[in-house]
């Protein structure tokens, strides 16, 4: 190893966890010792990646308040240090992070923040899949209802909150006062997905939730109707059925149907 990449690595060692090996080769300025000199750096290096998390979580950044965020923030560079080229996927691992740590883990509002945060920055980075129309929908034979299968659109986030986190979000995103947050049982099914440039976000209704999850579990059209008569009559089910196929292929959550009468994302 070279004299400058040895340098290099000490330094970075220094920057990311502290490790002190490098003190011997930096001397003191003029005005400034080695040791101050050494931690402008690693304080730029926390401020910069501080900075990313609140690009990436500005409604957690505004819940948790200023100090807190910080503290998550620095805690956070020093459990998961940076080691991905883009800076845009700095923050992945927040959710978990949050979720392990004892600090934070009794944090129900914040980590229902994070997790709604991060699947909305998800579902806009998601690969632009070319949808299914209403139109090619209704051209099914009629024959292969039964057995059509779905899969969900790459931008689609489904997720359950206990919290309003996304009102609050709404209202941070507007300039607003944030509401007071509430909190209720049993938890809400949530989906967040992307259509265009435009990234979108709904509660789902009880007999929805088991829908979506079912269908892009694999399971057909008529197994779907099945499972939707806990909550409806079997004369209802097919309407409500079609109702729902119909709102996700309007939304965009279902792409083009392949030669094998599945519906694929």
């Amino acid at each position: 190893m070279s004299a400058t990449a040895r340098l290099q690595q000490l330094f970075q060692a220094f920057v990311v966890d502290g490790t002190g090996a490098i003190m011997p080769d930096i001397v003191d300025g003029p005005r400034i010792g080695a040791d101050r000199r050494l931690a402008i750096y690693a304080n730029a290096y926390r401020s910069r990646l501080t900075e990313v998390l609140d690009s990436d979580f500005p409604a957690l950044h505004a819940l948790a308040g200023e100090k807190l965020f910080r503290e998550i923030a620095h805690a956070y560079v020093a459990a998961y240090p940076s080691t991905h080229a883009n800076a845009r996927w700095f923050g992945r691992h927040l959710l978990s992070f949050l979720l392990d740590d004892d600090r934070y883990s009794g944090h129900c509002t914040l980590i229902e923040m994070a997790a709604f945060e991060w699947a909305m920055s998800l579902a806009f980075d998601a690969a632009d899949d070319a949808t299914f129309s209403f139109e090619q929908l209704t051209q099914v034979p009629a024959d292969d209802w039964p057995a059509l299968q779905f899969s969900q659109h790459a931008s689609l986030q489904r997720f359950d909150l206990t919290t309003n986190v996304p009102a609050y979000w709404q209202a941070v995103q507007r300039g607003g006062a944030p509401p007071q947050i509430t909190t209720g049982e049993p938890a809400s099914p949530w989906i967040v997905w992307r259509r265009g440039l435009s990234v979108f976000y709904r509660s789902l209704e009880e007999d929805e939730a088991w829908a979506i999850d079912a269908a892009f579990r694999g399971q057909t059209f008529a197994e779907l109707c099945v499972g939707l008569a806990q909550w409806h009559s079997a004369a209802d089910v097919p309407l409500r059925a079609v109702q729902l196929l119909k709102r996700w292929v309007e939304e965009g959550l279902i792409l083009r149907k392949n030669t094998s009468a599945q519906v694929q994302t």
